[in-house]
């Protein structure tokens, strides 16, 4: 393995551990758009780290890839396109806060969160050497766990403002 691509894997997973313990406080919709904007650079210049040094080792392993890893290698770097994307409309949503942008915004925030959540575990278990049925089985699990997650989240954010609170949805989150 070069000693360049050693560095560019060395700050990808860098970039996935930091949004992994980031992303969490993230999610949570702020109250302003200044409220905890620090945190949410802190997840976005994450994900742009894992992003570009995904992009970093798949050019330079790119010549020795045979047609089938370049597939795969393209789509991860499609999806970590999407995921920047997804970050930037969540952000779009926290700096204008217009009527309803809560579920939007943590539902962009949540995708961004759960893929590298999925990263994690499927990375992981193929260089463990898991069975395919394996990979796919935790992969499958980790979307269950994590979508049933938000939902009982989303309903104990609208329940403090449905149980009696006077301040509006935004500014009880």
């Amino acid at each position: 393995m070069s000693t360049l691509r050693t560095l560019f894997l060395f700050f990808h997973v860098a970039g996935g551990v930091l949004g992994l313990a980031v992303g969490l406080f993230a999610l949570r919709p702020p109250a302003t758009p200044q409220f905890r904007l620090g945190l949410r650079r802190l997840y976005t210049a994450a994900l742009v780290d894992l992003a570009i040094f995904l992009a970093a080792i798949v050019a330079v392993d790119w010549s020795g890839l045979a047609a089938t890893p370049r597939i795969v290698f393209s789509v991860l770097i499609g999806l970590a396109a999407t995921i920047l994307l997804r970050l930037l409309l969540a952000f779009r949503l926290a700096a204008t806060q217009p009527a309803g942008w809560q579920i939007p915004y943590m539902n962009h925030i949540y995708f961004t969160y759960i893929s590298l959540w999925e990263g994690f575990f499927i990375v992981g278990l193929i260089d463990l050497g898991a069975p395919g049925w394996v990979v796919g089985a935790v992969a499958i699990g980790v979307l269950m766990v994590g979508g049933a997650m938000l939902k009982r989240y989303k309903r104990g954010l609208h329940a403090g403002v449905t149980a009696g609170e006077s301040r509006p949805f935004s500014q009880s989150v």
